[in-house]
């Protein structure tokens, strides 16, 4: 088995070498695990074990696999009496055999969307009032899996977005939403 000791906030992947791993937030707790935490290059799972010294051991898991999604978010409070929609480009990991079905997916994204910092989400800062890093600004509304091309075009979308695409925010508008999210009204 590979092992390596952690020594800073992140590794090298120690199947690939290529993606980083991130370390996840401590405190790092004698005697506890977590992970797995998935290199973001090849897939392969990292487990983290912490020893009762606190010494960290990483070792390598089961590789993961993707599964595209697109997640809709409402910002809590509507903005000149109207909701705000905010469409994000999702993904979920799972061993073979272990996929989760699309009720467990939107149970477990709802507590994480409504905790996290917006900032993670969008990749840059959000202040709201003197405070950098506001949790708990949107409420999550519903995910789905990444829509098939028949979906697409059923929508009228030709050539059809692709997990690949960087923005696909010009093609979505309300009607959209609406085909695409039940939840949304």
């Amino acid at each position: 088995m590979k092992t390596q000791k952690v020594t800073a906030l992140g590794i090298n992947c120690l199947d690939c070498h290529n993606g980083v791993i991130s370390v996840p937030h401590g405190p790092f707790l004698p005697g506890t695990t977590s992970g797995p935490h998935w290199c973001p290059h090849c897939g392969i799972g990292h487990r983290f074990d912490i020893s009762k010294e606190g010494e960290v051991v990483i070792s390598v898991t089961n590789k993961r696999i993707v599964r595209h999604m697109l997640s809709l978010l409402r910002l809590k409070q509507d903005i000149e009496g109207e909701p705000v929609y905010l469409v994000v480009k999702d993904q979920d990991y799972y061993i073979a055999g272990e996929r989760l079905s699309i009720e467990e997916i939107n149970h477990n994204r709802k507590r994480h969307f409504e905790v996290m910092c917006p900032g993670k989400l969008l990749l840059t800062t959000i202040l709201h009032g003197y405070n950098d890093d506001p949790h708990g600004l949107f409420v999550h509304v519903q995910t789905i899996d990444w829509p098939d091309p028949e979906e697409w075009q059923r929508m009228g979308m030709q050539p059809c977005p692709t997990t690949q695409d960087e923005r696909f925010d010009h093609i979505l508008n309300f009607e959209r939403l609406q085909l695409l999210f039940s939840e949304v009204k």
